[in-house]
């Protein structure tokens, strides 16, 4: 899905979205909330990242969510950050599980 020309008939709830448009100059951070769906669209040429800080809990709850239609990669990506978190397997073990979502984009 493009998120700046969306399928109103394959999502129809899009229509009731309220994007907010920011800004991020050089040097500065934005924090998002957990669950914050986003859509990042560079002005120039540039370098972002994102650091996704998991706790017991919100891993839970984002493998609680997988039934809503989350894409099969993110579920993959979910799953295995709770067997980090929650099963507290070493990130030597699941970091190279990672290595495809080094360049998803969803």
């Amino acid at each position: 899905m493009d998120p700046e020309q969306p399928d109103y008939l394959r999502f129809p709830g899009y229509r009731q979205a309220t994007p907010a448009v920011i800004t991020v100059n050089p040097g500065d951070m934005l924090y998002m909330p957990p669950g914050t769906l986003h859509h990042v669209r560079s002005l120039s040429a540039s370098i972002s990242f994102n650091i996704d800080w998991h706790t017991k809990r919100s891993v839970l709850h984002a493998l609680a969510q997988s039934h809503k239609g989350m894409p099969r990669k993110v579920i993959y990506y979910n799953t295995i950050t709770a067997l980090a978190v929650i099963m507290k397997v070493p990130e030597a073990m699941t970091f190279p599980l990672y290595r495809s979502y080094l360049s998803y984009v969803s």
